[in-house]
């Protein structure tokens, strides 16, 4: 999944290593694609890339909402990875 669809996943053979999104593939180029921890790890990192990009600009259309949006801007952004996602509707 990235940004509420649904991609699949091509690994492919290649001497640069790099992940790239081509008309509905996750495209993983790697050098061992037969190695699932690597090409995990080639994922992991572009979706951390990716998030450094999109969660600033999602971040300033939400602003862009309230009427004095300095008044909530946060001082930073941490992005972490979570294991698990509490099902809908959970509470903490």
């Amino acid at each position: 999944m990235y940004l509420g669809r649904q991609y699949r996943l091509k690994v492919i053979l290649r001497e640069v290593e790099e992940v790239k999104l081509r008309e509905g593939f996750l495209m993983v180029f790697s050098r061992c694609p037969k190695n699932t921890s690597n090409t995990q790890k080639l994922v992991d990192a572009w979706y951390r890339q990716r998030a450094q990009v999109k969660f600033p600009e999602r971040l300033e259309q939400c602003l862009k909402r309230f009427p004095k949006p300095e008044r909530f801007r946060p001082d930073g952004l941490i992005i972490r990875r979570v294991r698990k996602r509490l099902p809908q509707g959970a509470c903490c």
